[in-house]
């Protein structure tokens, strides 16, 4: 009941946000139907957002007014978020084969929907000091460049391509949460930073917010990848993703977390294996590929990473002792993705 609860709640939140966000894309109706519809693909595809819940039960964590009012800057992450999805789109070759011509339009989304965030942002400049709305427009600043700095660590550097064994094992695993602070932990350790700022926050309690959002944003990037190996054939679409994207990561050569441990401290046959798919990655037929993620279940590779994920939950968790239980409370339920959801379900099906 308590997890129903919790969706039912964030969904309630998105929308209250979702007209700020309609109302900000009516103009381009007129302007372009099919720019509307790009645009429009992200932002009003869903029914929820986790990053909004995060700025709603963030600021209720300090503040006992009505968090309706800042129902903007929900709408300016809603932007925001949508502005790095499209350019993941293009980057992970996400959604499908397209060609240049094809991303060129999401490339154009990604530059109008960050620029709607902006335009949210400002529109509570009546209601917010000018220091504060100037703090916050830096802490959105911020979330561009760690997004794009970790994309960097992600798509060029954190790669088999660059990979060798005698790399220390701290060394890649290191490079590794560097990558996923950048792609999105730094973006919740910042939502729980600009809630605080909104709320009145004194120093010890945006800290633990920020602290809270950090490590969830960890926990939450290594359940994404783990969720990579669920099988095309049993993957389930999303806004951003179709099952066709199974196995996304692995295929541009990306070290995730249950890759760099199978490549540490797998046993050597199923080490190599793992390898030679690596070296094949763009080759693979579908039963390999199932045969990849059996590898890395029987390994104990994606249990590893569950137990990471998990033990950034407890860390954020940990986080907001400073608040009341009835503060925390929403907060803390967003983190019973880590338990149990139907990718890790749908995941057991392939162990061995």
């Amino acid at each position: 009941m308590e997890k129903e609860n919790y969706f039912q709640r964030m969904e309630e939140t998105y929308n209250i946000v979702r007209p700020i966000v309609e109302e900000s894309l009516n103009s381009f109706k007129e302007y372009s139907t099919e720019l509307y519809n790009i645009l429009s693909m992200v932002t009003l595809g869903r029914k929820n957002n986790v990053r909004t819940y995060f700025l709603r039960s963030a600021y209720e964590a300090i503040s006992d007014k009505d968090w309706k009012w800042i129902a903007p800057i929900g709408a300016a992450i809603e932007f925001h978020l949508a502005s790095t999805y499209y350019t993941n789109l293009v980057f992970d070759e996400k959604g499908g084969k397209r060609t240049r011509q094809e991303d060129k339009p999401l490339i154009i989304a990604s530059c109008i929907t960050r620029s709607l965030a902006n335009k949210c942002l400002y529109s509570l400049k009546d209601k917010i000091s000018l220091d504060k709305l100037l703090d916050i427009s830096y802490l959105f600043s911020n979330v561009d460049t760690d997004f794009y700095s970790g994309q960097y660590l992600d798509i060029i550097t954190n790669i088999f391509d660059n990979f060798a064994f005698n790399i220390p094992r701290e060394d890649s695993f290191e490079l590794y949460k560097k990558r996923t602070k950048g792609i999105n932990a730094f973006f919740y350790e910042k939502i729980g930073r600009i809630a605080s700022k909104l709320a009145g926050a004194n120093a010890d309690q945006e800290n633990a917010l920020a602290e809270f959002g950090k490590n969830f944003g960890i926990a939450q990037q290594i359940m994404d990848d783990v969720d990579d190996f669920v099988p095309e054939r049993d993957g389930q679409s999303t806004v951003t993703k179709i099952p066709a994207d199974a196995h996304s990561d692995f295929k541009h050569g990306k070290l995730t977390l249950p890759i760099i441990n199978c490549l540490y401290h797998a046993k050597k046959e199923d080490r190599e294996e793992v390898v030679d798919f690596l070296k094949r990655r763009n080759e693979l037929k579908e039963n390999e590929f199932v045969e990849l993620t059996g590898i890395l279940l029987k390994t104990g590779s994606i249990d590893y990473a569950k137990r990471e994920a998990k033990e950034h939950a407890k860390k954020a968790k940990n986080a907001l002792k400073i608040f009341s239980k009835d503060k925390r409370k929403w907060l803390s339920d967003m983190c019973v993705v880590f338990d149990s959801n139907r990718y890790y379900r749908t995941l057991e099906n392939y162990r061995r």
